[in-house]
């Protein structure tokens, strides 16, 4: 009995000890759970546990600060509900990872939509706990980098647009070391590399000691220094630039670098200067010029050359600065200002008109205007170069009445002239070659010269026509044949002669054509006479010849022919030589009647009376 009850006190002690220790490791585990609670409870970063299938089953209280739900908002809502369509697939592709891989972590960066209906970027980290009894669930620990990620997206384009600068921008640590050069910063020095100048003193871009102390003083006293610096590139060649340089301060307001900026105005230099000179010579130009030259703003003159105040009698000095009213009647200063206002409005106005201006003396002087808008001092103006015309017109005058003797000249000359075009076609006719011609002006006008010249003269001067319109000649002179309307042919001397413009260019051709047809015909029949006369000539010695030899020949003839006779008398020839004989007569007769014809035909014989049988002699 004594026995039992101690071992059933024993029994008990340690039941109650064994109550004691599970008490302490339960409220140990509590104490655990508590501290778990209260770090998830109060870390910047969130805690989901999602099902395989992406349901939430559990959303620490984070994600109201991070997406503005309650925890209970979320649970048992499916993760994809939430997420940018953009970045569905993504998530998904996350979530067969860590399912397929357990125990590994999987990165992700989706968008998540916000209770107010933003898009917030959130990154987080699942691990697969599927497999863990006490969890049962993919636990994903996320935060929200909206701001971290539009902080790196302005980085970057401000990155870009530095990189991309059309400005040359180099940076420096607090030692003058160069830290960064940007792409037009390297083309501006020549520099193939950024290694080539990052690493280097700042010296190495300034190439000038005397700068670059000029520079780190400035840069001392004053934080920042601007200026233009003649520098030397890489491959020696000179150029102007214009620098910008500050310090950059660190968050406390410390200096941590200085930032430079560049900008080649080589060119823009040459360009100042070049358009100095153009200014420099326009101004003496305009100085220097014949006619007046005037800028009006609105209504007040604020230009005028020395020559447009001297034809009115004033000085430049007396004319700058005042209205037209002032200084123009009041109908052409109205007339002035009504067609610049419908030149400003975009009508279409004459650029030059004529008026009458009264001089400072009270002369009224008869002027032309030219108009044109214009700018001046960087604000819009009209100019005026105004011109006297009295001379002008008493030039036009002795023109016209010039004109007016060259064509009463050209009308009522004898001989045939015509206006022709460097390229051969007839401009203008005068009456006497139509008459020569029997073609009216209209006729001409619409010809070319291959119409109405003789088929075999027409190429004939085509070289002499080049060579005067090259310039290689003035003029020259040929004859040649035309053909009249009615089909004749018509003989002319013709002269050319080209006429040039003050320049020397080559206007026209004065044609003047010489009816030479009676003269050339005349010349044909005198050469016909000439021709019989040579002939008659010819045959008159023909006949003195024929004259001669005949009366040389009677004489031996006339003894053949006697002998002959005798012969043939003899009896003691027989029959064949006296055949011979006989033959020997009758050809000495012939030869005998040969010569009577040279005779007849020089001439030199008697008239002799026969008979003759008629038939025979028509025969």
């Amino acid at each position: 009995m004594g026995v039992a009850s101690k071992s059933m006190r024993s029994r008990h002690s340690l039941r109650d000890n064994e109550t004691a220790e599970h008490k302490r490791d339960k409220r140990a585990l509590w104490e655990s759970e508590e501290r778990f609670r209260a770090l998830i409870e109060n870390s910047l970063d969130a805690i989901a546990i999602l099902d395989a299938d992406g349901t939430i089953r559990y959303e620490s209280p984070s994600v109201e600060r991070i997406l503005g739900y309650r925890p209970e908002e979320l649970v048992g809502q499916h993760v994809f509900d939430f997420v940018h369509p953009d970045d569905v697939q993504s998530i998904a592709s996350a979530f067969d990872i860590s399912i397929n891989n357990s125990g590994q972590a999987v990165y992700m960066e989706v968008r998540f939509l916000h209770k107010d209906g933003s898009w917030r970027v959130v990154e987080g980290i699942g691990d697969n706990l599927l497999h863990d009894p006490r969890v049962k669930g993919i636990v994903v620990n996320f935060r929200d980098v909206t701001e971290r990620k539009q902080a790196e997206e302005e980085l970057r384009i401000k990155e870009n647009a530095l990189e991309n600068s059309i400005n040359a921008i180099a940076m420096t640590d607090m030692d003058g070391k160069i830290t960064y050069v940007n792409q037009a910063c390297m083309k501006l020095w020549g520099s193939t590399e950024k290694e080539e100048l990052v690493g280097e003193p700042y010296w190495v871009i300034l190439r000038s000691d005397e700068i670059v102390k000029g520079v780190a003083t400035a840069m001392t006293e004053k934080q920042s220094w601007e200026g233009q610096i003649a520098a030397r590139r890489k491959d020696g060649k000179e150029v102007q630039i214009q620098v910008a340089t500050s310090v950059v301060r660190d968050a406390q307001g410390n200096p941590i670098q200085t930032i430079s900026s560049f900008v080649d105005i080589t060119e823009r230099r040459e360009a100042e200067k070049a358009l100095r000179e153009s200014e420099e010579k326009f101004r003496r130009f305009v100085e220097e010029m014949s006619d007046g030259y005037c800028v009006i703003q609105g209504t007040r003159i604020v230009f005028v050359n020395a020559r447009s105040a001297e034809m009115f009698g004033y000085t430049a000095g007396e004319v700058t600065g005042k209205t037209i009213q002032e200084l123009l009647p009041p109908e052409i200063a109205k007339e002035l200002v009504e067609v610049h206002t419908k030149r400003k409005r975009g009508e279409r106005m004459p650029p030059q008109y004529e008026t009458t201006l009264i001089t400072k003396e009270g002369t009224a002087r008869p002027v032309e205007f030219g108009v044109s808008l214009t700018e001046y001092a960087g604000k819009p103006a009209v100019s005026l170069v105004v011109r006297g015309v009295s001379e002008r017109r008493q030039m036009e005058e002795a023109l016209r009445e010039s004109e007016a003797r060259f064509r009463t000249i050209f009308e009522g000359a004898a001989i045939s002239m015509a206006l022709v075009s460097v390229g051969g076609k007839p401009l203008a006719s005068n009456p006497a070659l139509q008459r020569m011609l029997g073609y009216s002006p209209e006729e001409f006008g619409n010809m070319l010269p291959f119409n109405y010249l003789h088929p075999e003269d027409a190429m004939v001067d085509v070289d002499l026509f080049m060579e005067m319109v090259a310039g290689k000649r003035d003029n020259y002179q040929i004859e040649k044949r035309y053909i009249r309307k009615d089909g004749g042919i018509v003989w002319a001397n013709q002269t050319l002669s080209l006429v040039r413009d003050a320049e020397g260019r080559p206007q026209f051709v004065i044609a003047m054509m010489e009816d030479v047809t009676e003269r050339k015909w005349a010349e044909g029949e005198r050469q016909r006479l000439e021709e019989r006369l040579q002939l008659a000539g010819r045959l008159a010695a023909v006949g003195e010849l024929a004259a001669g030899v005949a009366h040389e020949l009677n004489n031996p003839l006339a003894a053949v022919q006697a002998f002959a006779q005798l012969l043939v008398s003899r009896d003691d020839l027989d029959g064949t030589v006296k055949s011979d004989l006989k033959t020997i007569y009758r050809e000495a007769q012939r030869a005998t009647k040969i010569t009577g014809n040279l005779l007849s035909f020089a001439r030199r014989h008697k008239p002799e009376k026969r008979l003759v049988s008629i038939n025979e002699t028509l025969e």
